[in-house]
Parts: structure tokens; sequence; C-alpha cells
């Protein structure tokens, strides 16, 4: 058990190395840094326990590295960039994680971070929290702070607490469960290496935000699927132009909140199901085509917007006109499909091809 102050410090003839063999109660200050002025690399291994402060520091230069599972209820200060890359190590947060300007804490080999019950994750300016391949983040009861402070490569996302939080997903083998609370964004970004493809394997509630973007210049897809159950959203979902690439949401939704179609969006999982009780909103000049033979419902409370041109574009299926409503000089255009009113919702639809109507 630590109650002091610890440095660990490599020198010009030496990397620094600690292992602690059966693991340690740090109520002090540990820092990792270099002695001298050379830029050497400096490890702390083994299961800690953390209610001070871990501070890793730039110095002259050289790697820093935590290995080993870790539970903070203390400070982590992360002044320059670290791997946690123990096999499989497990950091629980309930206290601090600080990243300061332009400096990453980089998980890896298959580790995990739990941000839970008191923990915070504060990244100032760029600084972020990457998982890379293979590792998990849980989002619980935390919270986390910044312009990007959580970022998860090809990795499993689970909520499960109602944390306020930013997260974005990158690459196209991500794995989203777990339901978002009202507070909690879910960004899906691109970047210009991937394109980027979030699935969940379960039905789940979005009562936060969920917006599929471009994460850098590049003009990649962002795709979020839903492969059995159904989306209910009582929060945000929106699709943004931002640098281009298509835009693509599959599988049941049942919508009470917003979808806001700000780029060409396709809705394109086979014979799918959207109930649409709350707002579709689509912005000029852009389409939320439907081509595979879906199952629209416009019901109650709920309201298909289209600004100037903006249009849900429907192939093949049904199309249920109940007492939702439709604004906009021609926000629903369906083609070869079985149109239904099933209520009085005051509406204009614009029916084509080979279709019929009851």
């Amino acid at each position: 058990m630590l109650f002091r102050s610890l440095s660990i410090e490599s020198t010009a003839f030496e990397n620094a190395v600690v292992t602690a063999a059966t693991g340690f109660i740090n109520g002090g200050s540990i820092t990792l840094t270099n002695g001298d002025t050379a830029s050497t690399s400096v490890t702390l291994v083994g299961t800690l326990t953390n209610s001070g402060t871990i501070t890793t520091e730039p110095a002259h230069g050289g790697g820093r590295t935590l290995e080993g599972n870790l539970t903070n209820t203390g400070t982590i200060a992360i002044n320059a960039n670290t791997s946690y890359d123990g096999a499989s190590a497990l950091l629980t947060n309930e206290g601090a994680i600080n990243i300061a300007e332009g400096k990453e804490l980089n998980v890896s080999n298959k580790g995990s971070v739990t941000n839970g019950s008191g923990g915070k994750i504060v990244a100032t300016g760029s600084g972020v929290v990457f998982m890379e391949t293979g590792t998990s983040f849980t989002e619980g009861a935390g919270t986390t702070s910044g312009t990007k402070p959580v970022i998860v490569r090809d990795g499993a996302l689970s909520y499960t607490g109602a944390g306020s939080s930013t997260i974005a997903v990158h690459g196209e083998s991500g794995t989203l469960s777990g339901n978002l609370s009202s507070g909690q964004s879910l960004s899906i970004e691109s970047t210009v290496s991937e394109h980027a493809k979030v699935t969940v394997g379960a039905g789940f509630t979005n009562a936060g935000s969920i917006t599929l973007t471009n994460g850098d210049t590049a003009s990649n897809n962002a795709t979020l699927v839903i492969s059995s159950g159904t989306l209910a959203n009582s929060g945000t979902i929106t699709t943004e132009p931002a640098h281009g690439g298509a835009r693509t949401i599959q599988g049941n939704i049942t919508n009470t909140g917003t979808i806001a179609i700000n780029a060409n969006t396709s809705y394109n999982a086979t014979e799918a199901t959207l109930v649409n009780n709350g707002a579709i909103d689509i912005a000029t000049g852009v389409a939320l085509s439907a081509p595979s033979k879906p199952t629209i419902s416009n019901e109650t409370g709920g309201t298909i917007a289209g600004a100037g041109t903006g249009a849900l574009v429907q192939t093949g299926g049904t199309f249920n006109e109940g007492l939702g409503k439709t604004t906009g000089s021609e926000p629903v255009i369906l083609d070869d499909l079985a149109l239904h009113y099933t209520n009085k919702g005051a509406s204009t639809i614009a029916l084509r091809g080979t279709s019929t109507l009851s």
C-alpha cells in the first residue's frame, strides 16, 4: 500500500519497468516519467487499486504504459500518450481520467474499460480514450466530457447506465448493446481509412442521439444495422452529409422521437418495418429511400415533413397512411407497392408505377 510519492523513471541507460507481482493499493501518487534527458520508456505492470493519483508525464519522451487490471477511484492524469495494453485487462473507472490536449490513452490487446458510478472521463481539446480493435467499452453511470473523449474502433460498445456521454465509433465490425438514455450521444463515423458500420444484435431503445456522419474529411459511408428486434427511438437519429458518402439504416424501427434526414439515406433492410409516431424530417434536395419492400406506417402523432424537394421515396412493399400527417410539396413518393389509407391523417402522397390502393 502506497501513501507517498513514487516516481518511476527511465534513464539514458535503460527503460523503466516496475512490476507489482501481487497487486497493490495506491493512496499516494505515482508518476511515470524520465529521470534525465533521454527519451526512454516507462512501464507499470500489475493489478492496482488507485485512490490517489497516477500521472504519465511526457518529460523528454518515450513510451508510457500501464498493464494489468486497474480500479480507479482517484485520478489518472494522462499528460503523455499512454498505452493500456495488458492482455484482456480491465480498467474500471469510478474516479477521474483526465486526458490532456493532444494526448491519447490507447487501449488494446482485448482490454476493457468500464465508466461506472462516480466515473468521469475528461478530455481537453483533442484528448481521447481510444479503444482499438477487439476491445470493449462499457458506458455506465459515469460521464464523459470533451470534443470527442471516447472513440471505439471495431470494438464492442455497451450502454448499461445513464451517464451523460459523447462516444464515437469507427470501423466496420463494431457492435452495440444496451439502451441510450437522454444525454447520451453516439456518433457513427467513417474515416479516411474505412467505412463505419455498427451492428446491434437485439432490439434497443434510443432516448439520446445517434448521428451517422464522417469523422474526418473523407467521403466514406456510415451504417447502422439492427439485425434483430426493433429500435425504439424516442430521441433523435440524424444522418449528416458532412463530407459525403452513403448513409444507411437497416432494421425495424418504431419512432416516437425525431429522424432527421439531412443526407441521402437508404432504409434498405428487406421487408423491414418502420412505424412512425414521431417526426421524420427530410431536408431539401435529400431523399430517404426505401427500396427493399418495407412496410412503412404513418400513425398517430406521426409527421413526415419534406422541406423543398425532400421526400420519402419507397419502392415495393406497403405504405399505411393512418392518423399521421405529411407536409411539403411532395413529401412521400410511392412506386410499385400497396398504399393503404387506414385513417384520415392530412397527407400528400404521389403514387407511381404498378401499385394498388385501398
